[in-house]
């Protein structure tokens, strides 16, 4: 690593991830794709009881897998709704969602 780069971007030593790239080369869309999946995971988990069907290992050394990203691996999960409520607001939101692709294409 040239000790210039590094002194000349202190900021790319403390990013928590490299997925979305750095300086010159960085992804001009992360921060919408880091909002998109909050916003995607938090609706998931305000809509959903989210249980694993199995035991998962959580052990750095058997529950994730290593690559250029590291991740955990693949489980088994059911998705109930937490409450009829909340499951008319999600197929609501598909609904509207549904429509507004169909009149962009």
């Amino acid at each position: 690593m040239r000790p210039n780069v590094v002194n000349s971007n202190p900021e790319a030593l403390r990013r928590p991830t490299w997925i979305f790239g750095v300086g010159r080369r960085a992804c001009p869309g992360e921060q919408f794709g880091q909002q998109a999946l909050f916003i995607t995971t938090a609706k998931i988990l305000w809509a959903f009881d989210v249980a694993a069907t199995e035991p998962i290992d959580t052990s750095m050394e058997r529950g994730f897998f290593a690559g250029l990203v590291i991740g955990p691996e693949a489980f088994n999960a059911t998705y109930s709704p937490r409450s009829d409520l909340r499951r008319q607001a999600v197929l609501t939101d598909h609904r509207n969602a549904e429509a507004l692709l169909d009149e962009m294409l």
